[in-house]
């Protein structure tokens, strides 16, 4: 026992299954015979019952209609009232056969012995007395004993299908004691087989469960550590190798875009230096091809440098432990800089911007902030129209800063909404513009964002792209690291 509990799932759940399956296979048949018992017996009294008030019905309704028929002819004195009587008592006569021929109790035997001598009498009576006399209004008097009698009779049937109906009662009733009693029998067996699942796999699933959430959170530095079955066990340990496999690809890729951005930085100066002096003409005249040949291989030589800074950027973004260089900031301040810094790609699009910025005052990482106010304020002038208009606002509300970036450009569609914080992600927009960006910078913008205790998303309005960042006025738990 104890080797397949510590071997093999499949073995504890085998031996569980056989702890639980004779008890439960006994109640089952227990129960089962109960059910079968209950049923047929509950069958049998209610047909009984049923058909014992069909009948006692149909008797008092015969005798009812007997004495109605017999006053007729007593009054009319025609005899198709007669014959009606008789075809009336014919139904009395067989609904009392069928009465006397069930197996009934003792005082309703006794009662329809009663009611039939009393008929009978009544019968010879009617049979020797002349209509329209007085003899005859006195037989006809005591037909109201007889249908009380009759219905006297029909509440003895009804009580039959009562006591038949608590008789099933009391068999269910008993049935059900029966099977509670075993339940609570079953219920220290079922608490040991839970117990043991409990400590042998739902507790290291946990531990596993754990073990991947801290993985899909980027933490590879704790080993993961499982104790429980050999299944279990090796399971552990596959995704511990594939913890250390991460971890040692993670700084395989640091290295790579360390390595790789500096190679990239040396050649790209030059190609910028030079580019700066054709499009200056230091090195002479140019005519106008010439001109527009420096201006593009300047052009694409710095949209490449930002490109390179946008890879370096969302490494540094995505690591969990980068740390925040805290300072007193206001955000007003630092987004009318952002702003300025666009000014010259805002005018060259002759768009009207509207600031409305209210001083507030937070504890951040200045230099994070500027990279995301930045990406922000980058997106919004590259989406937006000629001639269109652009809104900043910066509001305290609350504990909270909230900075809102709207433009009036083509927007995003709803189904795009929740991706476009996705690194490299490119929407259908984005896939129209003649400048294309890396895909980076929301991502960017997200994670040094999230890493304020903040919260960024894409706003609804009439027109264009709103995009709100809130942000903490005081850094809780980062302040002072």
């Amino acid at each position: 026992m104890a080797s397949m509990r510590i071997h093999s799932i499949p073995g504890l759940i085998l031996l569980a299954f056989g702890l639980a399956i004779i008890p439960l296979v006994a109640a089952l048949v227990t129960a089962t015979f109960y059910v079968d018992r209950v049923t047929v017996q509950g069958q049998r009294a209610i047909a009984e019952a049923t058909r014992s008030a069909n009948a006692t019905q149909k008797l008092a309704e015969a005798v009812t209609a007997m004495e109605r028929s017999a006053r007729q002819y007593n009054i009319l004195g025609e005899k198709d009232f007669y014959r009606l009587y008789l075809s009336w008592r014919e139904d009395y006569r067989t609904s009392l056969a069928n009465l006397m021929a069930l197996d009934l109790n003792r005082d309703l035997a006794a009662s329809l012995r009663a009611l039939s001598d009393q008929e009978r009498q009544l019968q010879r009576e009617l049979e020797q007395t002349p209509p329209e006399s007085q003899a005859m209004s006195d037989v006809l008097s005591r037909f109201g004993d007889l249908v009380a009698r009759a219905r006297t009779i029909e509440s003895q049937s009804g009580g039959l299908v009562r006591e038949a109906t608590g008789q099933l009662r009391d068999s269910a009733r008993r049935a059900k004691d029966i099977l509670a009693w075993q339940t609570v029998a079953l219920v220290p067996l079922v608490l040991l087989v839970t117990g043991m699942l409990i400590v042998t796999v739902i507790r290291p699933m946990r531990h596993l469960n754990g073990a991947i959430r801290r993985l899909g959170r980027g933490d590879f530095e704790q080993p993961v550590v499982v104790r429980g079955t050999r299944d279990l066990e090796d399971l552990g340990h596959n995704l511990d190798r594939m913890r250390r496999l991460i971890l040692e690809l993670e700084g395989q890729k640091v290295t790579f875009l360390r390595h790789m951005s500096h190679e990239l930085k040396t050649p790209l100066a030059s190609i910028r230096e030079g580019s700066e002096l054709l499009a200056e003409e230091l090195v002479g005249t140019l005519n106008g091809e010439q001109r527009e040949i420096a201006g593009l291989l300047r052009e694409n030589s710095l949209r490449l440098q930002y490109q390179i800074e946008d890879l370096l950027q969302f490494n540094l973004a995505r690591d969990r432990q980068e740390t925040l260089h805290l300072s007193r900031i206001d955000l007003h301040d630092k987004l009318g800089r952002v702003l300025d810094d666009h000014r010259i790609r805002i005018k060259s699009k002759s768009l009207r911007v509207t600031d409305d910025l209210e001083p507030v005052t937070i504890v951040g990482d200045g230099e994070k902030l500027r990279m995301v106010f930045d990406n922000l304020m980058s997106n919004a002038v590259k989406f937006s129209p000629h001639g269109a208009r652009l809104t900043i606002r910066l509001r305290r509300e609350g504990d909270l800063a909230r900075i809102e970036v709207i433009d009036e450009g083509p927007g995003i569609p709803a189904d795009e909404r929740a991706k476009v914080f996705e690194a490299f992600f490119q929407g259908a927009n984005q896939r129209t513009e003649h400048v294309a960006g890396t895909g980076l910078g929301l991502s960017i913008a997200r994670a040094y964002v999230e890493l304020h205790d903040g919260r960024i998303a894409i706003g609804d309005t009439e027109t264009g792209t709103r995009v709100i960042v809130e942000l903490p006025i005081v850094q809780g738990e980062k302040e002072g690291r």
